[in-house]
């Protein structure tokens, strides 16, 4: 067991993130200026065949009312409620969106691509995005 825990303990130094890939409230769609990024990150795993990256959605209340002012300070859905299921499926499609693109565009295997299940965030400072982790 103690190995086991040394194990994960290294992995974790191995743990590299980086800047996240923003998304427009309320958005899955990816445009040029995260292109240009992509671009970037597709570079980085094709020099380093070895290495997968791990997607990882975010998803706030902004994106269920983008563009009122009142998104700021909205609180987090309850657990379980129609809303709480549209932020998660919009993280999945944000994280699904961005695995396709660097899969088809760049030829990535999709199997170095892994999506994580989103997160939900709330608070003045969190931002719709998919944080990446190598």
């Amino acid at each position: 067991a103690l190995a086991y825990v040394g194990i994960k303990v290294g992995e974790k130094v191995l743990q590299v993130t980086l800047p996240p890939v923003p998304f427009a409230p309320g958005s899955a769609g990816i445009d040029d200026k995260q292109k240009k990024y992509l671009e970037r990150i597709a570079t980085l795993l094709k020099n380093r065949p070895r290495t997968d990256l791990q997607l990882m959605p975010v998803s706030t209340p902004q994106d269920l009312a983008p563009g009122t002012g009142t998104e700021k300070t909205a609180a987090l859905p309850p657990r379980g409620s129609a809303r709480e299921k549209t932020l998660l499926a919009l993280g999945q499609q944000r994280a699904e969106a961005l695995r396709d693109y660097l899969a088809r565009t760049w030829s990535i295997d999709r199997n170095r691509l892994m999506i994580s299940m989103t997160r939900l965030a709330a608070g003045a400072k969190e931002k719709p995005r998919v944080e990446l982790q190598l």
